[in-house]
């Protein structure tokens, strides 16, 4: 704990499926990177894939609870299912929606999931701060 320390903050650190968190969240930027490069000629495939990925990151989240406090563990699940809601809109930008206006609407749909998403973290942060604060003072 000592070295590696910062690694498993805020981690539930005698379970064993909590501290798999940092291995799979870095697995998924590894899954990311390989989608990218080697399946680029089918981006269908490509959606899929992250869909499926962020369906288990949810699962595991769900059930494991990682983190000690229930707060992370609530705003790391909401931030998932921002991701999987975003992911969903890509496949409106694949060979199933041909019509560029039809493509237009998701893509102003995504930035509007992207800025909620944003917001409710922006806010925790800045209700936990001012808790601090507060503290402090």
């Amino acid at each position: 704990m000592d070295k590696f320390g910062s690694t498993y903050s805020e981690l539930r650190t005698y379970s064993k499926a909590s501290l798999m968190y940092n291995i799979l969240y870095m697995l998924r930027r590894l899954l990311i990177t390989f989608i990218a490069i080697i399946i680029k000629q089918d981006p269908y495939l490509q959606v899929q894939l992250i869909v499926l990925h962020s369906v288990f990151m949810i699962i595991y989240l769900t059930y494991v609870k990682p983190f000690e406090i229930p707060l992370l563990n609530h705003l790391e699940i909401f931030n998932e299912y921002s991701i999987l809601l975003a992911t969903y809109h890509l496949f409106s930008f694949t060979a199933f929606v041909s019509d560029p206006e039809n493509q237009y609407q998701m893509g102003w749909s995504i930035i509007c999931v992207t800025i909620l998403n944003m917001a409710v973290n922006i806010l925790i942060m800045l209700y936990k701060s001012i808790l601090s604060l507060k503290i402090a003072f």
